[in-house]
């Protein structure tokens, strides 16, 4: 889908300094079909790259990220406090923290992209390398647990910061509005807290 369509984007991000940094911008528009479309994604690995960035380069690289877009929110790791330190102090103040509840996140993304409501444009290839590497822990589910291996999962899991966070429950036939992603934010950290 172009830029033109969205009516707005969200942000996921799944910060790293030793493994992968990953922003992922997915537009949405209740009127089109896909609903939502993971449009384009920023992914930096220090070690291929043989080059840490501090929270201020990466603070930078997300302003550059999302210059031009209508961001409503940007739904970033609960465990990366300096990193959303550092983004306000940037003037970026739309950050949520994210739902991190793994399992109910990945069977909603599964449900999401089986019915057909979130698609993948083609330009996002390290989502799509994820998607063919994400497997489960055989371990822990001789123990009885679902558990994805954590590995190649820093698209997938920047992605399901944003989309559960706020989508979760969403009925996408309806405007999204700044009060609906406050209600199902609340709604969810009640459930699952």
């Amino acid at each position: 889908m172009p830029k033109s369509e969205a009516t707005y984007y969200i942000v996921g991000v799944d910060y790293g300094t030793t493994n992968p940094c990953v922003f992922t911008l997915i537009g949405y528009n209740a009127g089109a079909y896909p609903n939502m479309w993971l449009e384009k994604e920023y992914y930096y690995d220090s070690k291929k790259e043989l080059r840490q960035k501090s929270d201020y380069d990466y603070s930078l690289d997300l302003v550059e990220f999302i210059r031009g877009y209508n961001v409503k929110r940007i739904y970033i790791d609960p465990s990366a406090a300096s990193f959303k330190q550092e983004l306000r102090r940037n003037g970026i103040s739309n950050v949520t923290d994210a739902v991190n509840d793994v399992l109910p996140g990945i069977r909603f993304m599964g449900q999401l992209l089986t019915n057909g409501t979130f698609k993948i444009c083609s330009n996002c290839v390290e989502t799509i390398k994820e998607f063919g590497n994400y497997l489960w822990d055989s371990k822990a589910s001789e123990r009885g647990e679902d558990k994805p291996i954590k590995k190649f999962d820093h698209c997938m899991d920047a992605n399901r910061y944003a989309l559960v966070t706020c989508f979760y429950n969403m009925n996408l036939r309806e405007e999204f509005t700044e009060a609906d992603a406050d209600r199902l934010e609340r709604q969810y950290y009640k459930r699952y807290n």
